[in-house]
């Protein structure tokens, strides 16, 4: 499986900000301001959040150089608060042998189709969503790194093949074609 990175989000502090003249769009409780390719939140209490950084580096750096540029002030405790990927295991997933492999070995799994219909795994890293269309969503990691162990562990679990390769690198799935999830053991 192929993970995509598409949202690191980062947050920090911007102290005495007070009265400060700041530019940007001013929104309902924040003001809003387009930084490179990402954008800046600072809400009035001085908490600034930078979204659409593709990379953590990229993501801290644009919070940092971006709260400054927007206010005048240095942005404290500046950290990565959550890394979203997509990414796709293959045609024909079947959701109930999932969650059923998934819960038999104590996983934090939930399946109600009747009420969304994707399988949703948590662990202490990130929290998974796998539909039926093999279409995957990764969030709630604090790095890259946690991306993969995330969704590693589950997918150990399910019998698929990763290959064992580093975080830094692609994660491949390994699935023939002619398979589907029940028939991975």
């Amino acid at each position: 499986m192929l993970l995509t990175i598409v949202n690191v989000v980062s947050a920090g502090w911007v102290e005495g900000l007070g009265n400060a003249d700041v530019k940007g769009t001013k929104k309902k409780h924040r003001i809003e301001y387009r930084y490179g390719k990402c954008t800046l939140h600072l809400y009035s209490s001085g908490a600034i959040t930078c979204t659409g950084a593709k990379t953590e580096e990229e993501s801290i750096d644009t919070l940092m150089r971006g709260g400054y540029s927007l206010t005048g002030h240095r942005v404290r405790n500046a950290r990565v608060v959550n890394v979203v990927a997509k990414g796709h295991l293959g045609d024909g997933i079947h959701l109930s042998t999932l969650y059923d492999v998934l819960s038999e070995n104590d996983f934090d799994v939930r399946y109600e189709p009747e009420m969304f219909c994707a399988v949703v795994i948590r662990n202490e890293w990130a929290t998974s969503i796998v539909f039926e269309s093999g279409s995957c969503m990764v969030m709630g990691a604090k790095s890259v790194e946690d991306v993969w162990r995330g969704v590693g562990e589950w997918l150990d679990m399910a019998g698929v093949d990763t290959g064992r390769i580093p975080p830094s690198d692609p994660l491949p799935l390994k699935i023939p074609h002619d398979k589907v999830m029940v028939e991975l053991r």
